[in-house]
């Protein structure tokens, strides 16, 4: 099965508190068993102290804060993280970028909090719909998303939104 766990953070690239490593061991358990459990998080800028190798998966991609495509939109990119000779305890881990959200000292305890992870959430429906997503990871889709906190909030009913422009989206679930 495929599983897509979405998260604001993971360890052990950023972490507050204890959602960070229960990410991370649930993706490594689940990959354990055979499912193919992947991390999306943002990329704060604090992430650069962790020794990765990241891969462009989307360079590019406008995201609008809302459904409605023409609402005001912000410019995103997307890159994949894997070890070298990837095993079942170092799941892929996708990082959302944009330097107006994630760049900044602290991951949490701004105004625009709310914005910022609303972004987030609409820049990983848009990554999983992108051509450039489909080629790179070989039309991996989610069939179960799981979200953490009040940050992925919006996420069902974006899913259900979503599925009208992609029908893959009619088979995900929301956990």
């Amino acid at each position: 099965m495929n599983i897509l766990l979405i998260s604001t953070e993971v360890a052990p690239y950023f972490k507050t508190g204890g959602v960070a490593d229960v990410v991370s061991g649930l993706a490594k358990e689940l990959n354990t068993q055979l499912h193919d459990a992947r991390i999306v998080v943002p990329y704060y800028r604090n992430l650069l102290t962790q020794p990765v190798t990241l891969e462009d998966v989307v360079s590019e991609l406008e995201v609008p804060l809302g459904i409605d495509s023409g609402d005001s939109k912000q410019p995103g990119a997307y890159s994949r993280y894997t070890s070298i000779g990837r095993t079942l305890d170092t799941p892929i881990t996708y990082f959302v970028g944009q330097e107006f959200y994630f760049g900044r000292d602290n991951l949490y305890g701004y105004p625009d909090d709310y914005e910022r992870f609303i972004f987030f959430c609409q820049a990983t429906l848009r990554m999983l719909m992108s051509p450039a997503f489909r080629e790179r990871e070989n039309n991996w889709f989610p069939e179960i998303i799981q979200g953490y906190d009040w940050a992925t909030g919006l996420m069902p009913g974006w899913i259900r939104e979503f599925s009208r422009t992609d029908e893959r989206f009619l088979g995900t679930r929301f956990v």
